[in-house]
C-alpha cells in the first residue's frame, strides 16, 4: 500500500513540472500584443461588434449605419407587364407553386376571374393566401403590378 509521503512527493513533482512548463511557455510566447496600436484596436473592435440589434420599439434603429443600395443593386425598371412577370411572377405562376394559377391556364383562374379585375389588383397589392404583397417585391409600383396582372389575364385569351 502506498504511503501518504509517496503521494505528497508525487504531488510536489507534478507542481514542479507545471511550474517549469509555465516558465518555458512564458519565454516562448511573445508578450507584446500591441494593444496600443490603433489598427489593432480597430480590428479587435470590428471582430467583436454585434451583427445585429434588437429593436424593442423604445428607440429607433440608426438607419445611417446601414449600407445604401447602389444604382446597380436598385430594382430594375420594368417597362411592361411581361417584364414584371418574367422578373417576379413567373417563379410561382409558371409551375403553379402553392396552388398559384398558371399563366395561360383558364381553369386555374376561374374563381379569381369571377371576382373581377379590381379585386385581383387588390389581392396582388395586399397579398392573398400564401402570396406576399406585390409578389414579394415591395419596390414595385402599383402600376407595375397592374401591368403584370393585365399581362397574365391577356394570356388567358
Amino acid at each position: 500500500m502506498a504511503t501518504p509521503t509517496f503521494f505528497m512527493g508525487l504531488l510536489g513533482a507534478l507542481v514542479a513540472i507545471t511550474l517549469v512548463l509555465f516558465i518555458i511557455a512564458q519565454n516562448i510566447v511573445e508578450p507584446d500584443l500591441k494593444l496600443d496600436d490603433p489598427e489593432v484596436a480597430e480590428a479587435i473592435q470590428k471582430r467583436i461588434e454585434p451583427i445585429g440589434r434588437l429593436n424593442t420599439g423604445d428607440a429607433p434603429i440608426a438607419v445611417a449605419s446601414l449600407p445604401l443600395i447602389s444604382d446597380a443593386q436598385a430594382a430594375p425598371d420594368f417597362e411592361s407587364g411581361e417584364a414584371v412577370y418574367n422578373g417576379v411572377c413567373q417563379a410561382c405562376h409558371t409551375t403553379g407553386v402553392l396552388n398559384s394559377p398558371k399563366l395561360g391556364d383558364p381553369a386555374g383562374w376561374g374563381d379569381r376571374l369571377a371576382k373581377g379585375k379590381e379585386a385581383m389588383y387588390l389581392s396582388v397589392l395586399n397579398g392573398l393566401n400564401l402570396m406576399p404583397p406585390k409578389g414579394g417585391r415591395p419596390d414595385l409600383s402599383d402600376e407595375q403590378i397592374q401591368m403584370a396582372v393585365d399581362y397574365m389575364l391577356e394570356s388567358l385569351n
